[in-house]
Parts: structure tokens; sequence; C-alpha cells
């Protein structure tokens, strides 16, 4: 389903940040902060080109300047092999058009960077990957920008982020998420009410200990973490991000039920093809 989904959301981005926009803002949750939270595949990477450039900015900044990672920096920018296949971004837009969040989104049963790159994170040094499972990488926020923050302990645009993580996760037939980070990082989602459950023992990479784990992807754990970003109250389970890639799921079914003769009865490639 995931590949429907990503496919005839290319047209349709704008529509589903601007529903998760208004979703917030006339719910009164936001105040004078506004955020878009895109899912931008590949597909539509040419379309959204400068947030993308943006967003390879930023992990430079994030894991490059501040975090000082071992990451290859060109011109100011962050990437690496795992983003030629084909990940999915979902992106936190601010108010004045910057990239206040990112995250990279990849099918865990494709190339992976907890797998390819780190298996000395899990237990078996194999990843048990499986059809619902995705993993997330290259996750980082923008805490400069003063419209995040919260009074509490967390950067809001975070929790949205994690939020979107999930919802997105949800949408495309995912119910576990991979991923490889660090020990503060572990306990950030602990804090957020998304406990990680660990596949391995924490284990220096660089200048970083590390460490491997699953999260849920689920509307108890989307329901906590609204709840933390929104202590004053938040909307229904349901929120207009899943139900509109549901609906593009559903219409992107019927229209290729349609379009394709009975007779070929082929699903199509698997589209094969993540680092905190």
């Amino acid at each position: 389903m995931h590949a429907l989904v990503e496919r005839s959301t290319a047209n349709s981005i704008s529509r589903l940040s601007a529903e998760t926009r208004v979703h917030w803002s006339e719910a009164g949750l936001l105040r004078r902060m506004e955020m878009e939270i895109l899912a931008v595949p590949a597909a539509a990477r040419g379309e959204f080109a400068d947030l993308i450039d943006s967003m390879h900015r930023l992990r430079a900044r994030v894991f490059g300047d501040r975090l000082d990672w071992d990451v290859d920096i060109r011109d100011d920018r962050e990437a690496d092999a795992y983003d030629q296949f084909n990940p999915t971004y979902i992106l936190a837009v601010s108010t004045t058009g910057a990239v206040a969040g990112c995250v990279r989104l990849l099918p865990a049963t494709g190339p992976t960077m907890l797998a390819d790159t780190f298996p000395q994170l899990l237990s078996s040094r194999r990843l048990d990957a499986h059809a619902g499972m995705v993993e997330s990488s290259r996750f980082c926020v923008d805490t400069a920008l003063d419209e995040g923050r919260t009074l509490g302990v967390l950067h809001r645009t975070t929790l949205i982020m994690f939020a979107g993580i999930i919802e997105w996760s949800m949408a495309n037939g995912y119910y576990e998420i991979v991923t490889a980070t660090d020990l503060r990082f572990e306990r950030i989602l602990k804090r957020a009410g998304w406990p990680m459950q660990r596949i391995g023992r924490p284990c220096p990479i660089g200048s970083t200990m590390a460490v491997a784990g699953v999260l849920p992807a689920d509307a108890a754990s989307l329901n906590r973490i609204r709840t933390a970003a929104f202590p004053q109250g938040h909307a229904c389970a349901t929120t207009p991000l899943l139900e509109a890639a549901r609906r593009l799921a559903a219409s992107s079914a019927d229209c290729a039920q349609s379009a394709t003769p009975p007779a070929e009865n082929d699903t199509g490639p698997h589209e094969g093809p993540d680092d905190n």
C-alpha cells in the first residue's frame, strides 16, 4: 500500500499539509505557531527541491557542526548513499518556509543504515526485517527556531515530527519503526511517551554511544505524543493527514485496479528501499 500512497501523493502533498495545518490551528493548539508537516516521496522530490535542499543544509548543521559526527558534507549539505534509495522524507516547515525538522524513511526490507552500515548494533548482527517495518534515520530538528519552543522539556517540533512519522507509517501499512540512534535521543523518545525497545546493546560509534531499537507505529503512541505536544488538549486519534493518506491509497488502488488488465495479474516491481 505504501507505494500507492507515495505515487498518488506526489500531486497532493500541499493539500495534505494544508489539512494538517487547519486541523491544528482551528483547534487553537498552535496559537502563533503553525507548522506544516510534509511527506515528500521520491516522485515529488523535484517539485519540492528547495525544501529538500534546505533539509540537507539542516542535516549538515546538526550532524556535522553541532554533533560533530563523521558525515560527508559538501557545499554545506549532508547526504549519504541511503538518500539514493528513494526514501520518503518527513519535513516540518515553519511559517517562514524554513525546514524546522526532517527525517528519512526507508522500507526495512531494502538497504538500510542499521543492517548494512551498523550491524554491530544488532544482537544477532542481522536485522529481522519484514514488510511492516520501516527504518527511520537522519532525524533532526532546528532547535534555534523560537516558534518550536514549549514550556516542557521537549521541543514541540520534535513531538510534531514524531507524530508525523507515526501517522505516515500507519497510513502506509507499517506498524514498526526501526532506528539507530544515541542514548540521548533514546531518553527523548522515552520522555515523549514513545519508548524504544532495544534490539542490541549500546555500542560506541565514533564519539557517540549508539543503540538500535524498534518503535511502535500505532494509535496509542500517536495519542501520547500529541498529548505531550499539546497538553491543553488534542483532537481525535484519526487526523486529517492519516485520513487523507488513506483516501489517496484507496483512490489509487481503485485506479490501478481499473487500469490493469485482469490477465496481467502483476503487482508490479517491489520498491526496495536509514542513523539518526
